[in-house]
């Protein structure tokens, strides 16, 4: 069993960001949309998954390979390589997107919170989980931060694996 254990040390201590990027992904306004788009179109759209999903990787590839060549983020290369009039278009375009985007988030997370406690309303969930989002940003380091999101990403690998080969169907 430490075999086990230490098996399993060694290759959670390899786990970065990587991890944390592809959890991320499955947000509850993605999971909203995609059991919408399933529910109403089945697996008729499922051939466009050809197309877009080469081309979302090769855009995570970019970027990721950006982020290790520079050791900066896409805002600050725009910043340092490109006109400013440019970067102030990706971010007048990006930043509707990323508020309604956690504004899903934020309210799924209430919703589902609120499946489990009925008698409290959704949005206040809502209030209280973008308030400890905030303590969580303001007061922790991001070493700390991403120890954290590490964990809860694992947590939720082990819980899928769970469901699925423990109590199937």
């Amino acid at each position: 069993m430490s075999r086990v254990l230490h098996k399993f040390k060694s290759v959670v201590s390899v786990l970065g960001p990587g991890l944390i990027t592809g959890s991320s992904d499955d947000d509850p306004s993605g999971i909203a949309t995609y059991s919408q788009v399933g529910t109403q179109f089945g697996l008729t759209s499922l051939w466009t998954a050809l197309f877009t999903f080469p081309l979302m990787a090769g855009i995570q590839e970019m970027c990721a390979r950006i982020g290790l060549v520079t050791s900066q983020g896409l805002t600050t290369t725009l910043r340092t390589h490109y006109p400013k009039w440019l970067l102030w278009m990706m971010i007048l375009f990006s930043f509707p997107a990323i508020i309604m985007n956690i504004g899903a988030d934020i309210a799924g997370m209430g919703a589902a919170a609120n499946l489990v406690l009925p008698n409290i309303p959704a949005s206040l969930f809502s209030i209280v989980f973008t308030f400890l989002i905030l303590l969580a940003l303001i007061f922790y380091s991001y070493p700390k931060l991403a120890l954290l999101l590490k964990w809860a990403c694992i947590t939720l690998l082990i819980y899928l694996f769970i469901c699925s080969f423990l109590w199937p169907g």
